[in-house]
């Protein structure tokens, strides 16, 4: 057997040992929602790495019943179908909104019960990724220097602007999910409209603040008859968060893990390209170098792009090399679940 998933269950992957070399320690499949969760997991299995005789991540692989092929089935709803885990054979998912919205899932409770099921703490592995203090770290890796970008403040103020357009999203899914409420629903308000709102979102450097403020009072706006609509339970909401300590700077924590990438990705783009900028025109601006399209061309060839360009170096840290905080207490939380297997 070359690779885990070729057995189907937990219980065949422990009995492989057996077929090779003698030891104590046991082999563990972990199949997550996608390949660009891979790098996260790996980061996160780090630390029990001693503990098995191999750890596989990868994401689920059924055999295609027309062609005989493996294919590939994504998504956190395919692993959650899975009945078969145990202590060599777990799931990795995003905790999305099952940790603030009751049976937004058939399996919720699921992952509060299942210990063969590992979960992020925020949103997704994005939100866990952005966490304020580590975003110029992308910058930094692809510019090979460091960069000097408020990403704290910044986040503080995006995500009380957004936190009307989250408790509104989340008062309307807790009802969603009550039967009796269907009728009254008519599809106000869905994670795909927040993302798109949130995508209108103008980027310009240095106007970052104000970009925001202009953006939320579109949105105030646009949607206050669905605030008026769910007044009473979106004050529910800002209390149920209180009490959870997410405070209205921390929505961000909760933002759909797309949303709140495309965001910041788009701020981090065009803060590595001012300070691209900056350095070009420094050298073009330097008396003391005569071939100045020499020396550009060799500041560009430090860089070393694994991509053809800055914004696609950028996503490939972010999804291939990813940073985690010293700060994200949660980190914490999900190496527990590993270690507790």
């Amino acid at each position: 057997m070359t690779r885990l998933s070729e057995a189907n269950t937990s219980r065949e992957i422990e009995l492989s040992r057996y077929f090779r070399k003698r030891t104590d320690k046991r082999d563990l499949l972990v199949l997550v929602e996608g390949d660009d969760d891979i790098p996260f997991w790996i980061l996160l299995f780090q630390d029990v790495i001693d503990k098995y005789a191999r750890i596989d991540i990868e994401t689920l692989k059924v055999e295609d019943n027309l062609t005989g092929n493996m294919k590939d089935r994504k998504g956190k709803d395919s692993l959650m179908e899975i009945s078969d885990l145990g202590p060599s054979k777990v799931v990795a998912v995003d905790m999305d909104y099952d940790v603030v919205v009751p049976f937004y899932h058939s399996y919720s409770s699921r992952l509060w019960n299942d210990k063969y099921v590992l979960h992020t703490v925020f949103y997704s592995i994005e939100n866990h990724k952005l966490f304020p203090d580590i975003v110029c770290k992308y910058a930094e890796a692809v510019l090979k220097e460091s960069v000097s970008f408020d990403f704290e403040n910044l986040i503080r103020i995006f995500s009380e602007s957004v936190s009307p357009l989250l408790f509104l999203l989340i008062a309307y899914e807790r009802k969603r999910v009550v039967p009796e409420s269907h009728e009254q629903m008519n599809n106000d308000i869905c994670i795909e409209m927040v993302f798109q709102e949130v995508a209108s979102l103008l980027v310009r450097f240095g106007c970052e603040a104000d970009d925001i403020n202009t953006w939320q009072l579109n949105i105030l706006n646009k949607y206050q008859p669905l605030f008026d609509k769910y007044r009473q339970d979106i004050e529910v909401v800002k209390d149920d968060l209180v009490s959870m300590g997410i405070s209205v700077s921390e929505c961000w924590k909760l933002l759909q893990g797309h949303t709140f990438a495309n965001y910041l990705l788009r701020v981090l783009i065009a803060v590595s390209r001012e300070q691209k900028r900056d350095n070009e025109k420094k050298i073009r601006g330097d008396v003391n170098i005569c071939d100045k399209g020499a020396f550009i061309d060799a500041y560009h060839r430090s860089l070393s792009f694994v991509t053809n360009n800055l914004s696609d170096e950028i996503e490939y840290y972010f999804i291939n090399k990813p940073f985690l905080s010293s700060q994200d207490y949660s980190i914490k939380l999900i190496r527990d679940q590993i270690r507790n297997l």
